[in-house]
């Protein structure tokens, strides 16, 4: 997994805070691709702002931890097995992490294998996931971070 630091600038940024954060954001991974789902409740705000973009499984945007949960829980119906790996995070301003994952699973109605490219982007801010957002390309999810940038 590469990691890459910028700041508004493009400069690197506190290394050791984005460290923290890249190991967050692998221990929830790992907490997820085991089943433990209670890990990522845990580690989520309260009032945690969900979006998918359209043409994913369950796309629309929802807030709360509770609404979370039952966004999760319907993402995982989908699949009778399912994995998660990371293959590039970028972090920005310390809290807010592009990571371009590779999704392997087999539909549990259709028992087709799949493999899916997607971006996810985070904002995480004092150990827990602020913001959680899916999109199918990169460049969808640049244009996320950079609006959660411009309303810091």
């Amino acid at each position: 997994m590469a990691a890459e630091n910028e700041s508004e600038g493009g400069q690197a940024t506190d290394e050791a805070a984005h460290s923290r954060q890249v190991a967050l954001l692998q221990e929830g991974l790992d907490a997820y691709n085991r089943g433990d789902l209670g890990w990522v409740y845990e580690h989520s705000a309260e009032d945690i702002e969900v979006r998918t973009a359209a043409g994913l499984v369950n796309s629309g945007s929802f807030r709360g931890r509770g609404r979370f949960r039952t966004w999760m829980e319907e993402w995982q119906e989908a699949w009778s097995a399912m994995t998660i790996v990371i293959r590039n995070v970028e972090v920005f301003d310390d809290e807010i992490l592009l990571v371009e994952v590779v999704q392997t699973g087999i539909g549990s109605i259709s028992g087709i294998a799949t493999k899916m490219e997607m971006v996810q982007v985070l904002q995480i801010t004092g150990g827990e996931i602020a913001r959680f957002h899916l999109y199918p390309h990169r460049e969808l999810a640049l244009a996320a971070v950079e609006r959660m940038r411009a309303a810091e």
